[in-house]
């Protein structure tokens, strides 16, 4: 008996470093959780969707990527912080549905690049105060 707690604790913290490991090895997870955000994946028709969430508001965790890193220049953050307001379509970008693995639904909209952006952050735009997390982490590049 000595012996068996010693061992499921060696094991358990195993896998509690292995999954932190995986986390700080994925540059996408790794700048979300920096901004204090919350990497939240969203499956849709085969597809998964990678978002950053800052509360309600979420954008697109590739996109976050690009733009705190200066590697990309995504149309979702272009069009969030010159566009308030505005529908997906308006923007030139479609609604996907999706569900997280808990069930909960959400519409993303995805630009022609690819990149992705809550729609209700969007509506609600630059300067709402849902949407304040997303704006402090969009205010500044590394």
């Amino acid at each position: 008996m000595r012996l068996l707690f010693p061992l499921f604790a060696f094991l358990l913290s195993s896998l509690m470093a292995g999954s932190s490991f995986a986390a700080n090895n994925n540059p996408l997870m790794r700048t979300c959780r920096l901004e204090q955000g919350l990497f939240w994946i969203v499956y849709s028709e085969g597809q998964e969707l990678p978002l950053c969430f800052f509360g309600s508001a979420a954008i697109g965790a590739e996109a976050l990527f690009g733009f705190k890193t200066g590697t990309g220049n995504y149309l979702s953050v272009r069009v969030y912080k010159e566009n308030s307001g505005a529908t997906c379509e308006q923007l030139g970008a479609t609604t996907v549905s999706g569900q997280d693995s808990k069930k909960v639904s959400y519409e993303v909209c995805q630009f022609r690049d690819g990149s992705l952006i809550e729609k209700q952050t969007l509506l609600r735009g630059r300067g709402a105060a849902a949407n304040s997390g997303l704006d402090q982490s969009l205010s500044s590049v590394y």
